[in-house]
């Protein structure tokens, strides 16, 4: 019987990849077809008319038609979906909108259609059927499977259901999944994201548990509870087919070795790009680390040098098939959401043509460069890598501020690390970390070797330091991420009373 319905599943499988397959064949077909889509459904709709789609024929037309725009560059629409109109963005009104923080103190609201919904499960059912074919693991959806996530629970405006996209997952994810995930609705709506790991903990700690999901401090978390609750060292003795981690929103390296130490064996783990303007990629091949971008649901994607973005008013925008690879680019998104020319603030840097495979490489808006330096994300991700296979240690989040001084002292980097164990070599790794961004980033290096800067310094944060401050600051929902830099010191404030030999409240 089992081999029968492996059997099955492998045809299932391949039938549904049809259409993955091909898309990685040819990815500027789909582009192409996906944005002569876009501007013919949305030509009646408000901004289409606004912005002439009846009269554009090509992607040069499409681009002096349609300027790039951040999210507070569409509050206009947005506003006018919010009271209830229809056909302004794209045809009818959204089913959701997905709640989430903006560049500025304001809330964003996502529009998320009927057409977005299809083509969001249509990619996440793909990461599960790849990893079921790459691995010839067809056992692994008759188990439980767990995604740790905000609260289903959502508002009402004018008829559209209104919550953190982490929430709206619950609802829009795959059917093969639905029938065998976890937790219940009646853990996942617990407010108090402390009693809710607490009472997940409880309800899964006997179940066949096998694909699990959710951002790595917070499955830490998890994990130290489950531990706690059934006095087991570690997760594999809890959950012995426990076979896929589905990550995404934070650099996982830093975080792997101590998962890995927690469950008591490797699992597989797959890297994702979503977001709540939609699903753009995720690790095909266990071997690499790049994500392949999705190029067939729903999805028209532009591309703008960040330099070229930082200073130009008007920057030259291209499509996929002009990419080049090993620069950072900021992705504009175009959307079956009725979102056009939209900035989402993210950079990216493709490693391969061929299937499009990419990095993701930080925020726009999240570098330091205080001094002059220009210091991005993966640069600082990969320094700490680096240094941590190097020196054996393993941390639990980071994050990274500029700490301003008078003449008689020199500015500098402070990383605030917070350690599983902390290491008595501090110096040591402060100074191969430092040795590692200078490699990466000359205008550091030039920094440190004027002597306008001094070379960074740790300051060490206890071994959860960082949950215990989100949870102080009400930051804990499942979509919140440690921010990895800054330009300025709020996150690191708040941390003052978790750093090591801080007094306990």
């Amino acid at each position: 019987m089992k081999r029968i319905l492996h059997f099955g599943l492998k045809k299932y499988v391949a039938h549904v990849l049809k259409d993955w397959d091909n898309s990685i064949q040819n990815p500027e077909e789909y582009q192409e077809n996906i944005f002569l889509d876009l501007i013919r459904k949305a030509e009646e709709t408000q901004f289409g008319k606004d912005h002439n789609f009846k009269d554009i024929q090509t992607y040069e037309e499409y681009c002096e038609a349609v300027p790039l725009r951040t999210y507070e560059d569409f509050s206009k629409y947005i506003e006018q979906v919010k009271r209830g109109e229809a056909d302004v963005l794209y045809p009818g009104k959204p089913k959701y909108f997905a709640k989430t923080s903006g560049t500025t103190a304001q809330v964003k609201l996502i529009p998320v259609t009927e057409d977005y919904i299809k083509n969001f499960s249509k990619a996440g059912l793909n990461v599960i059927f790849s990893y079921m074919r790459m691995s010839q693991n067809y056992d692994i959806v008759f188990g439980r499977n767990m995604l740790l996530q905000g609260s289903p629970i959502l508002e009402d405006i004018n008829g559209i259901k209104t919550g953190r996209m982490s929430g709206i997952s619950y609802y829009i994810l795959p059917k093969l999944l639905k029938k065998n995930r976890l937790p219940s609705y009646e853990n996942n709506i617990i407010a108090d994201w402390e009693e809710k790991v607490k009472a997940i903990v409880k309800q899964t700690a006997k179940e066949d548990l096998r694909i699990l999901g959710g951002i790595p401090p917070w499955i830490m978390m998890y994990f130290d509870y489950l531990s706690e609750e059934t006095k087991e060292q570690y997760i594999k003795n809890i959950f012995p087919k426990l076979q896929l981690y589905i990550h995404g929103g934070v650099n996982f390296e830093p975080y792997k070795e101590m998962l890995f130490e927690k469950i008591g064996r490797r699992i597989d783990t797959l890297d994702t790009y979503t977001a709540s303007e939609g699903f753009l990629g995720f690790q095909e091949s266990l071997d690499d680390p790049a994500m392949t971008l999705c190029t067939d649901t729903g999805v028209f994607y532009e591309f703008v040098e960040l330099e070229e973005y930082r200073l130009n008013k008007k920057p030259k925008r291209i499509k996929l098939a002009a990419i080049e690879l090993g620069k950072d680019y900021v992705i504009i998104l175009n959307t079956h959401a009725g979102l056009y020319g939209y900035v989402i603030g993210d950079t990216i840097r493709f490693t391969q043509r061929n299937s499009y495979k990419f990095l993701f490489t930080g925020r726009v808006s999240q570098y330091i460069s205080m001094f002059g330096e220009h210091l991005i994300a993966i640069e600082v991700e990969n320094a700490i890598q680096h240094a941590s296979l190097k020196f054996g240690f393993k941390t639990r989040g980071f994050t990274i501020a500029p700490n301003l001084q008078s003449t008689t002292n020199l500015s500098h980097h402070e990383w605030w690390i917070a350690f599983e164990e902390l290491p008595e070599n501090l110096e040591e790794i402060e100074y191969e970390i430092d040795e590692h961004i200078c490699k990466q980033n000359h205008l550091y290096s030039d920094l440190i070797e004027g002597k306008v800067i001094s070379r960074l310094k740790i300051i060490p944060v206890k071994n959860k330091g960082f949950e215990q401050c989100f949870l102080e600051a009400g930051k804990m929902d499942g979509q919140n991420k440690i921010p990895s830099l800054s330009n300025n010191r709020k996150l690191v404030d708040l941390l003052k009373p978790y750093v090591e030999g801080a007094e306990e409240d």
